[in-house]
């Protein structure tokens, strides 16, 4: 503890008497204490006194530089004893004012024998302050004590708190700069922002200068005044705010939505808020957008599971009407009955296909391509989908990388892009397509739920059409949603589009405003592969050829099952069937040496799926032709058997003159 005391008195004998005082005394002596040992019987406790270190100054002047030299050399003093006349220089009043100019902590015993200052002309001169004391002369020897232990042990505890404070107010300060969460200080009186932290002036916009000093409301930085000044009254009557739901716009005029937590605090004579304001717009955003994707996942699975059933049933009606329409004695109106039939399941086929498209269930047939090369090629029908009223414009980076795709499924999603472009483009306008290199970072990834890291090629599609809401924009990839007007559209093109693309393990991000038109982005991995000349397509069998050969028919839906069976004992076959894998394997017991040819769905009952019936088949009997056929997708087959030249694959539904065709085919190939 510091007990540094300095006496201002041009008196040199009450310099003497002070130091008397306040001095350390001597220790008794090593004799004088045995003496009392042997008298008493036991050594005597002598008191503890503190050890001031005292200097002296005649003058006021001479006080004051004094008091600078032990400021300078970081050893301040606690207390000063100061008297009030000090002729010819100045009295003690002036130097203590003085003094306290320089340093205001230091506490200081007025020393006098005349009654020149009343204590009303010292509150006067010093206001009412707890730093200063009278002593009167001749003075009393305790009295002086008294006064040095408390003053210097006031002094030591002021010094204490206010490092206690600073420490505290560094620590506050730090982590009120260095927090993640945007907080500000503000006044409660008019607004006026007295500090904020780095991440308030990233959420906001502004620099520093421009905010500090300024009020919330000449920076409209408050989208709903009226709503927040509630807020802000209830913390002027002592409540806290806990997350309570703001909004913040930005320099930018972009409104964020914030949880706002607030405290009351009082800094000198004035109330401040105490803000944090946690920007959750983008955490609701990444929400939306992963709801969204759940929802299209839950949905495409929906789709992939009706297009399934739908196709067995259009299988059956194909098949039949086909064979119907085959028979020469039909009257005109019945063969004109059946081919309208027939046409409405091509239809329906291609709104299962488009379902299996949106459920990234599609049938798949992957090759290296270019897609600069490819989008050239496509040119001359896109322009003659989207009209000539509409300009078509290009914009391709060379050399980009290719990627491995279905070249039919990206065609498709190209088109169907057009076709969304013109049909919001009905006075005309400009098409622009074109492709980049995009290097996408876990950042970006982070950000967009449906991306990932990696090295992607991009194809946009813009439009300056008429633009979309972001009610539009929150649906647009939903299966049968349209903004177009009945008979219109399917609202099947952009669902169609996001399941192909996510099929090849890419995705599709939109951007668009009412009025300045829309942008598609379309990123498709890319691959070092090169491209593969395309091998020439083997000859057909004859059309309408049969055979004497046995077929194994393997397929879990009965009716498909029993026409499949009929149309094949028509053509010359001897058919057997099965119901699913395990009455195929018992009939596949009896008969092996007998059947050619297996022709059986992908998903059966009884835990046996089509692929591992032809796996435990092929296995004996190598020989053995095999047909695949499902209302499912091609990706359900084991990706090693699919690349076998010898595969082969019939989706649903079918004509039967196809299943003929691609039967003949398998069985005059050889192995």
């Amino acid at each position: 503890m510091n007990h540094r005391i300095l006496v201002i008195d041009d008196n040199a004998a009450i310099h003497e008497d002070i130091r008397k005082i306040l001095a350390q005394p001597k220790s008794d002596s090593a004799a004088l204490t045995n003496e009392e040992a042997l008298l008493f019987g036991q050594p005597t406790q002598s008191a503890q006194h503190a050890s001031f270190d005292i200097d002296s100054a005649l003058q006021g002047q001479e006080g004051l530089d004094l008091v600078r030299k032990a400021l300078n050399d970081e050893r301040p003093y606690a207390l000063a004893f100061v008297d009030v006349r000090m002729p010819p220089g100045w009295d003690g009043v002036e130097t203590i004012s003085r003094i306290w100019h320089v340093y205001p902590e230091l506490q200081v015993v007025i020393c006098t024998a005349y009654s020149d200052y009343s204590w009303d002309d010292i509150t006067r001169q010093f206001g009412h302050s707890d730093s200063v004391l009278i002593l009167k002369k001749p003075f009393d020897n305790i009295e002086v004590l008294q006064m040095a232990h408390a003053l210097t042990k006031k002094w030591f505890l002021t010094q204490q708190a206010k490092s206690q404070l600073l420490n505290l107010e560094e620590r506050f300060a730090k982590a009120f700069k260095s927090s993640p969460v945007p907080m500000s200080i503000q006044s409660l009186k008019n607004y006026r922002y007295l500090d904020v932290n780095d991440s308030f002036l990233q959420m906001t916009g502004y620099g520093r200068s421009q905010i500090v000093g300024k009020s919330s409301l000449d920076l409209n930085l408050w989208p709903d005044a009226v709503a927040r000044k509630p807020l802000l009254d209830e913390l002027r009557e002592g409540k806290s705010l806990r997350n309570v739901e703001a909004r913040v716009r930005a320099r930018d005029g972009q409104e964020k939505l914030t949880l706002m937590s607030a405290e009351l605090i009082t800094l000198g004579d004035e109330r401040f808020a105490l803000i944090s304001e946690n920007d959750i717009s983008q955490r609701l955003e990444l929400e939306s957008q992963l709801r969204q994707a759940q929802k299209m996942e839950a949905v495409g699975h929906l789709a992939a599971g009706v297009a399934h059933d739908f196709r067995n049933i259009l299988t059956v009606i194909q098949g039949h009407t086909c064979l119907r329409l085959l028979d020469p004695a039909l009257d005109v109106k019945t063969a004109e009955s059946l081919r309208q039939i027939n046409e409405s399941v091509e239809r329906a086929s291609n709104l299962t296909q488009q379902l299996l498209a949106f459920s990234r269930k599609q049938i798949m047939r992957m090759e290296v391509l270019d897609l600069n090369q490819l989008l050239r090629h496509l040119s001359g029908m896109m322009a003659r989908v989207i009209g000539e009223h509409i300009t078509l414009q290009y914009d391709f980076q060379e050399p980009l990388p290719c990627v491995e795709a279905d070249i039919c499924c990206v065609e498709q999603v190209i088109l169907n892009m057009a076709v969304n472009a013109r049909d919001a483009m009905t006075e005309g306008g400009a098409l622009t397509i074109g492709t980049r290199l995009a290097e996408v970072d876990a950042g970006y990834a982070s950000s967009h739920p449906e991306s990932r890291a990696g090295q992607f090629a991009c194809i946009t599609v813009t439009d300056t059409g008429c633009g979309m809401d972001e009610h539009t924009k929150s649906r647009l990839f939903e299966p049968f949603f349209t903004t177009k007007e009945v008979g219109k559209g399917t609202g099947m093109g952009l669902a169609t589009a996001y399941g192909l693309i996510k099929q090849h393990k890419g995705w599709i991000e939109a951007e668009s405003q009412v009025g300045k038109g829309s942008t598609f982005k379309i990123f498709l991995p890319t691959t070092d592969k090169a491209i593969k000349p395309k091998p020439k397509a083997p000859a057909a069998a004859p059309h309408g050829a049969g055979g004497k050969e046995t077929i194994l028919v393997v397929e879990d839906e009965e009716l498909v099952r029993e026409f499949v069976a009929g149309f094949l004992r028509e053509s010359g076959y001897k058919v057997l069937q099965a119901g699913n894998g395990v009455e195929a394997l018992n009939i596949w017991r009896q008969h092996s040496a007998q059947i050619d040819l297996l022709l059986t769905d992908v998903v059966m009952p009884q835990k046996i799926s089509g692929i591992e019936l032809a796996e435990k088949l092929r296995k004996e009997k190598e020989q053995l032709k095999i047909v695949f056929t499902s209302g499912y997708s091609l990706e359900l087959l084991d990706e090693h058997l699919r690349s076998r030249s010898e595969f082969n694959f019939l989706p649903k539904p079918y004509a039967p003159a196809k299943l003929k065709e691609l039967i003949r085919t398998c069985l005059d190939t050889q192995s």
